[in-house]
């Protein structure tokens, strides 16, 4: 009977060693399954982290470059527009020129001499014009009643006139030139062909 009860009694404790065994055995998968989700949730930030830093240089990089090709299209558009503008005012020039050796620009002219000399009232004034308009200084000259000089000047490089009263410290400008310039930038201004 001793060996029975004994018998009982390892089996109890063989039972229970396998109960704690077992626990254990849990207790350390569990515990491993923690560690593993741990480094992976771990890994994965790591990755996540490395995955956004690359991302950030890779923005960076890809904005710099956007930025240096937006820069190198303003550049070129830009000197388009300037080469379009330059063409254009180029023609513009050639056909004002030639219109300076028409009878109507010479009626033209006379009648802005005649229009100036109301603004001058009788005072001394300078008309200035383009050198191949000497032939006109006494007809331009004839407009004004005041004391009055005809100066050819390297300014005027299409035509027109340009009067100055000094008493007045006035200056009246009908010159092409300054009326081409005017155009020149209404053209810049709305022509469409801004560069943004």
């Amino acid at each position: 009977m001793n060996n029975a009860k004994t018998n009982n009694f390892l089996n109890a404790i063989q039972k229970y060693a396998d109960q704690q065994k077992q626990d254990m055995q849990k207790e350390i998968e569990n515990f491993k399954a923690e560690e593993m989700k741990k480094a992976e949730d771990e890994g994965l930030r790591a990755a996540y982290n490395i995955i956004h830093k690359e991302m950030d240089n890779n923005k960076s990089v890809i904005t710099r470059e956007f930025a240096k090709k937006e820069k190198e299209s303003q550049d070129e558009l830009f000197l388009k527009r300037a080469k379009m503008m330059q063409t254009v005012f180029e023609k513009a020039t050639e056909k004002l020129i030639a219109y300076t050796s028409t009878e109507e620009y010479k009626n033209k002219i006379t009648m802005q001499a005649q229009n100036i000399s109301k603004l001058f009232d009788g005072k001394s004034c300078i008309i200035y014009i383009n050198e191949k308009d000497k032939n006109l200084a006494k007809q331009l000259q004839d407009c004004f009643s005041g004391e009055t000089q005809v100066k050819a000047i390297p300014e005027i490089k299409i035509g027109g006139i340009k009067v100055f009263c000094e008493e007045l410290n006035i200056i009246a400008d009908e010159t092409l030139d300054s009326k081409l310039q005017d155009q020149r930038q209404w053209f810049t201004e709305n022509s469409g062909l801004k560069v943004v």
